[in-house]
């Protein structure tokens, strides 16, 4: 699922023209968030978010916590509703950020998110695109995580039964 993940943010971050892409996924006791898909930002800074707690002051972490959208349309509003974006990224960086819930029967399994580098009008049609593409990203890495787990099953019985035939013989 990390690939689907990896395609997601790859597709859609030229189609939106922003500058950050993000596919977050709960863990499953719900109280950390592991990125398995983030683009558009250095490696120290992949490597010191790659898992972080529900509870961080990120929109990401808020959409967890809360299964809403969050929706920052300017940069201002984004230094004052987040100030660790602004410090990790500077407040004259970076513009405004969405995230939406990754929603599986109606459960928040993750968070789809995208920031751009300055000011951009998001409209009604922006948003409902973004709203559709996180429902059908959900889709697309339960589907995935579930070949990846049955893949894995298979291999773990193949692996078993090989034993057990080694051993009976």
């Amino acid at each position: 699922y990390v690939d689907v993940a990896s395609v997601i943010i790859d597709q859609a971050l030229p189609a939106l023209q922003a500058e950050v892409g993000v596919v977050a996924l709960l863990s499953e006791d719900r109280t950390s968030l592991r990125n398995v898909g983030f683009k558009g930002v250095d490696e120290r800074t992949q490597a010191a978010w790659e898992q972080y707690s529900i509870n961080s002051p990120v929109p990401v972490a808020e959409v967890a916590r809360t299964g809403r959208a969050v929706v920052v349309r300017t940069r201002a509003e984004r230094n004052e509703r987040y100030p660790m974006l602004a410090a990790v990224h500077g407040p004259e960086h970076g513009g405004p950020v969405v995230a939406f819930p990754l929603l599986l029967m109606g459960e928040t399994r993750g968070v789809l998110a995208f920031c751009w580098a300055s000011d951009v009008p998001l409209e009604n049609d922006d948003l409902t695109f973004l709203l559709t593409l996180a429902e059908q990203s959900a889709l697309a890495i339960e589907r995935a995580r579930l070949v990846e787990q049955a893949a894995s099953e298979l291999a773990e019985r193949k692996a078993s039964e090989k034993l057990l035939r080694e051993a009976s013989e």
